[in-house]
């Protein structure tokens, strides 16, 4: 009986040792020259991409919420749809003027639009005939008549790490 318990451990030991002495084997096996060895895929370099500051000034109330939305095609603009909005970015109004970041924007053409949602009901409020009652601005304080401005009167290009896009409410 001594006997078969002293062999048990040490059958055991055997064992376990055969294992580890294996697995090392199999860690530190280089591939011959007919295997391949599957290599990481290289990551799509992200495009080069800038930075927006965008400058507001005009602001006569200091409440309600600026409602920035960034166009990047002229087929969108001047969409409501959030979906066909490059970014559509919400900042609380706090004095006169405002400054929005907008990181990670690839570089090309865009156009801005501001409106100062003055009872935060995330709409743009106007009059009974047509236009707006709140706070309004646009990049290169493009201005429409009888509707939104053109895209070609507000578009502006980022090519570069960083471009200030000044905008007074109107």
């Amino acid at each position: 009986m001594k006997i078969i318990h002293c062999l048990i451990p040490t059958l055991l030991c055997l064992s376990l040792a055969s294992f580890v002495f294996a697995e090392e084997t199999q860690a530190t096996a280089q591939p011959s020259e007919s295997e391949t060895v599957a290599q990481p895929m290289a990551q799509p370099a992200a495009p080069p991409a800038g930075r927006l500051i965008i400058q507001v000034s005009g602001i006569k109330k200091h409440k309600g919420e600026l409602r920035c939305r960034i166009y990047d095609n002229e087929a969108n603009f001047p969409s409501k749809d959030e979906e066909k909005i490059f970014r559509l970015i919400k900042v609380p109004v706090e004095g006169d003027t405002a400054t929005i970041l907008v990181d990670q924007v690839p570089l090309g053409q865009y156009a801005v639009i501001l409106h100062h949602d003055l009872n935060t009901d995330g709409k743009m409020n106007r009059h009974w005939y047509g236009p707006p009652k709140e706070p309004v601005g646009c990049s290169n304080d493009a201005k429409g008549s009888f509707g939104p401005p053109k895209w070609k009167d507000a578009v502006f290009e980022l090519n570069t790490n960083e471009l200030p896009v000044p905008i007074n409410m109107n």
